[in-house]
């Protein structure tokens, strides 16, 4: 069959290649290859480390804001967290995290964030540096990995690093109305 004669028709049954192609393969041209290529938008994100580890909790809930730039913005439910240098108080705050991501791949991503950790005083005890790779699910609306949490502190060498795992979920604002 000539198909250079009618450019329509060319044309149609290219794009109809094309759709047969992403069925075969079973990608879908939809949600997941735009959400696949950026990390940007509002997320629900769990971290779990070692149980027992001694110094943070089990599970960490985390609301993270990835913007279209790479940059993050994330707060967590983390309570004062024990710190075991002689000579300062028992606990110590993280602030807000701050931090970047990057595409390393097809829906693959780096993230780093750093918070400053303060005395209860408000003494600036360091910095808590969070490194995670996580991978966005073929629907674009959820995320796992693995990720690095460590203590940078400023009174002496870093701690020894902690290692979890990532899970979250994509929040979609939905409109609702505002006013009676």
């Amino acid at each position: 069959m000539r198909l250079s004669g009618n450019p329509r028709i060319a044309m149609t049954v290219r794009i109809a290649l094309v759709l047969i192609a992403f069925t075969m393969l079973g990608a879908s041209p939809g949600l997941y290859a735009a959400n696949a290529w950026f990390l940007d938008g509002f997320w629900a994100i769990t971290i779990k480390t070692p149980t027992g580890n001694g110094f943070l909790p089990d599970e960490i809930q985390v609301l993270a804001n990835f913007t279209l730039d790479g940059s993050l913005l994330a707060s967590s439910n983390l309570p004062p967290i024990p710190v075991a240098v002689p000579g300062l108080p028992p606990t110590f705050k993280e602030g807000e995290g701050h931090g970047a991501w990057v595409r390393t791949g097809y829906g693959k991503f780096y993230l780093e964030v750093w918070r400053f950790a303060a005395l209860p005083d408000g003494t600036n005890a360091g910095f808590a540096k969070g490194q995670a790779n996580v991978t966005i699910n073929q629907h674009g609306d959820g995320l796992e990995g693995t990720i690095r949490l460590q203590l940078m502190n400023t009174v002496g060498p870093p701690a020894p690093p902690l290692f979890g795992t990532v899970a979250g979920k994509r929040i979609e604002p939905v409109p609702v109305k505002t006013t009676p």
